[in-house]
């Protein structure tokens, strides 16, 4: 199996440090994204109007195409969000710092500077309801420095990694995968037949990763994947060990508190792998179901012998 050839994305690694020690919110995933997005329309919004989709600068708007660019077909009412926000998962104890990872897909990657201007004014009004305050230490990419929170300079840009770059480093592990387990680190919400599942196995993960692959990499990468669905795998699942957790966020648009749990633990694939190691390891940047801009649907993949790829 080929990765789209133009797929692209960058990871950046963002080190905060708070103004005083404080417990951070226990789902921060929700914190950041919805503060993120309020503050970077604050900021970009020129008619400072309520509804993007009658705005006349829509079709130029940064703000609207990373949030509210509409689909073209049926299929899609809104396409998915160009970005994924990593950060630490309940953390139960008070902190000075943490660390969250940035994630950007395609065409949203030239747009760094405004994530990275957007969460420095975050970080002026505060998060969760301590409105605990923070600055920027550092950001890092593939262990290179990308902006200085001193200087508040851009310094070295990201290099991306690519489709083909992934395939490359698949390919060198020599000998068959025929088996490997997927840790779900962050909740992952997968619907099957109209509902949320706590049941996944092969068939399920492939789906929705190809079919979120394909939609990031037609609308953000400009690119239709030209993958042959007609293709059969014989792969089985050999051991299961999932349990579902429940979280809640406040959404700000909706003024209410909503559910957003899904499954965690590990699943173990077996069969003809090989093949499909690639898509596999895109999904650990792409993430997988509903709500991956928050940071859920986030899995690593362990190889029997290898430990984690």
């Amino acid at each position: 199996m080929h990765l789209p050839k133009n797929f692209r994305l960058i990871k950046c690694d963002f080190s905060l440090e708070l103004e005083r020690e404080g417990f951070l919110p226990s789902f921060l995933g929700s914190t950041l994204r919805g503060g993120f997005g309020s503050v970077f329309k604050r900021i970009v919004c020129i008619t400072k109007g309520a509804d993007c989709r009658d705005c006349i600068l829509k079709d130029k708007c940064v703000y609207s195409y990373i949030f509210e660019s509409p689909g073209e077909d049926a299929r899609y009412t809104y396409i998915p969000h160009p970005f994924v926000i990593e950060p630490p998962f309940f953390v139960e104890k008070p902190v000075r710092s943490f660390h969250f990872n940035l994630i950007l897909f395609g065409n949203a990657i030239e747009y760094l500077p405004y994530f990275i201007y957007t969460f420095e004014e975050l970080g002026n009004t505060g998060l969760g309801r301590q409105r605990i305050k923070y600055r920027i230490k550092g950001i890092t990419s593939k262990e290179m420095s990308v902006y200085d929170g001193k200087t508040k300079v851009l310094q070295n840009p990201p290099v991306p990694i690519t489709g083909k770059g992934i395939e490359k480093r698949v390919s060198s592990y020599k000998g068959s995968i025929e088996r490997f387990t997927l840790k779900f680190i962050t909740p992952t919400r997968i619907k099957q037949s109209g509902k949320f599942t706590d049941k996944l196995d092969f068939a399920i993960l492939f789906k929705n990763l190809v079919r979120r692959v394909a939609v990031l990499s037609r609308y953000h990468c400009k690119e239709e994947w030209d993958f042959d669905i007609t293709v059969t795998y014989d792969v089985r699942t050999t051991e299961s060990n999932l349990f579902w957790i429940d979280i809640e966020r406040y959404s700000s648009r909706q003024k209410a508190r909503m559910k957003m749990g899904g499954v965690m633990g590990e699943i173990t694939l077996g069969g003809d792998l090989t093949p499909l190691l690639p898509l596999f390891k895109l999904g650990e940047y792409t993430h997988i179901g509903k709500a991956t801009a928050f940071g859920l649907g986030k899995y690593e993949i362990k190889l029997d012998k290898q430990g984690f790829l």
